[in-house]
């Protein structure tokens, strides 16, 4: 990809669940119960703000995708646990499809290329109380005691 740099990146969601792509995006519209899981940000952050988005709002989204997910699973957890036996957690499950523009660096005979990535999804609803908007189109947990 040395005769290449990248132009642009766009993303689609593949679900009926939406998930931006663009980083430049999503810090824009993060909602105020929302919690954005990246690689970068630690395990223990995520948890004291979930925590703390739960005492003002009666639920929270917590969202991640691709290498992500893993640790969104984890943050959603270690907080059930802390708040143990209150939370109903509902789950969903989708894809979004990211395209990158490439266009060659010299003007050659090179034709631009684009490269598409699907990316798996999870959007985990974590709530005080029953949310029945969401147990049509998503699995449900409800509150479990933890001994």
């Amino acid at each position: 990809m040395e005769y290449y740099r990248k132009s642009g990146t766009s993303s689609t969601p593949a679900q009926s669940i939406s998930y931006n792509n663009n980083s430049k995006q999503q810090s824009d519209t993060v909602a105020d119960n929302e919690v954005r899981v990246t690689t970068s940000t630690t395990i223990q952050r995520l948890v004291d703000i979930g925590l703390n988005k739960l005492e003002v709002h009666p639920s929270i989204v917590v969202a991640a995708k691709g290498k992500s997910i893993n640790k969104a699973i984890t943050v959603v957890e270690i907080i059930k646990r802390r708040l143990a036996g209150t939370l109903h957690q509902y789950n969903q499950v989708g894809k979004v499809t990211s395209t990158e523009q490439w266009d060659p660096v010299k003007d050659s005979e090179l034709d631009s290329i684009a490269v598409d990535t699907i990316l798996p999804v999870i959007i985990i609803h974590l709530a005080k109380a029953t949310v029945s908007e969401l147990e049509a189109n998503a699995s449900y947990q409800g509150p479990h005691q933890y001994d």
